[in-house]
C-alpha cells in the first residue's frame, strides 16, 4: 500500500479519508491494506470473466455514471 500512502501524504490527508477506485481485485486489496475505502467498478480493464461484486470492496459501482453521481452528492 506504500504508493497509496504516498498519494495521501502528498494530498495532505489521512489514508482513511481517501476513496481508492479499482477495476481489479488487487486494487481493492491495496486499498484495504492502506486503510482506504475500497471502491470496485465494473468497467475499465476488468475482464469479462471477473465480477467486481465478488471483490471485498466497501462500495461497488457498475458504471462510471453511478460513481460520478455518488461523488457529486458530496
Amino acid at each position: 500500500p506504500e504508493p497509496l500512502w504516498e498519494a495521501a501524504r502528498r494530498l495532505g490527508i489521512e489514508a482513511g479519508a481517501c476513496w481508492y477506485v479499482g477495476d481489479h481485485r488487487r486494487d481493492i486489496e491495496a486499498a484495504k491494506a492502506a486503510g482506504m475505502t475500497a471502491i470496485a467498478v465494473g468497467y475499465g480493464y476488468i475482464s469479462e470473466q471477473d465480477d467486481h461484486r465478488d471483490w471485498p470492496a466497501d462500495i461497488w459501482f457498475d458504471t462510471c455514471e453511478e460513481l460520478v453521481e455518488r461523488l457529486a452528492s458530496f
